[in-house]
């Protein structure tokens, strides 16, 4: 089985990642700051018969998100095959 990271999982590209990654047999390690959304997000995972994922509640670009990513790695099935570095901030308004 394969294993892949995706940042800003929770909602989005991000989380149709997620899912295109699921159906095609892999395990995913799904990242995001919010934790409502993540928990969202594994529900509906749950409740489509997504069951080769786990969690990670935390910023992306902190330290404590790398110890709990490393923890994950080697506590889950499969091997790494790759990151999907989605995760980041849109702030709407004028482009000028």
């Amino acid at each position: 089985m394969k294993k892949y990271i995706v940042t800003g999982a929770a909602q989005g590209i991000g989380f149709q990642v997620v899912k295109d990654l699921l159906a095609l047999g892999n395990y995913v390690l799904l990242n995001d700051v919010d934790a409502s959304e993540l928990n969202a997000a594994s529900e509906a995972l749950n409740q489509q018969g997504y069951l080769h994922f786990s969690t990670i509640c935390s910023d992306a670009a902190s330290e404590s998100f790398l110890d709990e990513l490393d923890l994950q790695i080697s506590q889950t099935p499969g091997q790494l095959t790759g990151v999907v570095c989605n995760a980041g901030i849109t702030t709407f308004g004028d482009f000028w």
